[in-house]
């Protein structure tokens, strides 16, 4: 699999980067960092890497797929976080369709992704869907949010 696009929003260990680094506190502000790859035709999977105030550390696009499919496994999320010094993490990746309600697939990467984080002492805050829209910014389903994934 490999890194196929790395954003980075600041680097890591810099006083900039703990003082004015954005902090990710709902969906809306995860929707709102991916909103111009939200309008891409093809999936993404995305990990948010965050320090302990769960402030943006980076924004790593781990994976990119089809039109309909995104293959990302708990190792390559992790793998991410642990390079970035993360504590804490939230995936996300988009539905070009614009439909975000999860397949079940979704859920059970996200449980896994939960529950690797739990051994590794990096906290999974939350798995969000977000949708391709005409609006500037794109639709977001949190699973957190609806309670289908119990997380740290």
């Amino acid at each position: 699999m490999g890194t196929s696009m790395k954003i980075t929003v600041c680097e890591s260990g810099t006083d900039f980067a703990k003082k004015d680094a954005p902090s990710i506190r709902e969906p809306a502000h995860v929707a709102a960092l991916l909103k111009d790859l939200a309008k891409s035709d093809t999936e993404f999977f995305a990990v948010l890497s965050l320090n302990q105030k769960y402030r943006l550390i980076a924004l790593d696009v781990i994976a990119m797929g089809t039109a309909n499919a995104c293959i990302a496994s708990p190792r390559d999320v992790y793998r991410t976080a642990l390079q970035r010094n993360a504590v804490a993490v939230i995936v996300a990746h988009n539905h070009p369709s614009g439909d975000t309600t999860p397949s079940a697939e979704d859920i059970a990467v996200t449980r896994q992704t939960v529950a690797a984080g739990k051994t590794l002492e990096v906290k999974c805050l939350d798995s969000i869907i977000v949708g391709r829209c005409d609006e500037e910014t794109p639709t977001a389903y949190s699973l957190r949010e609806v309670g289908l994934v119990e997380f740290a």
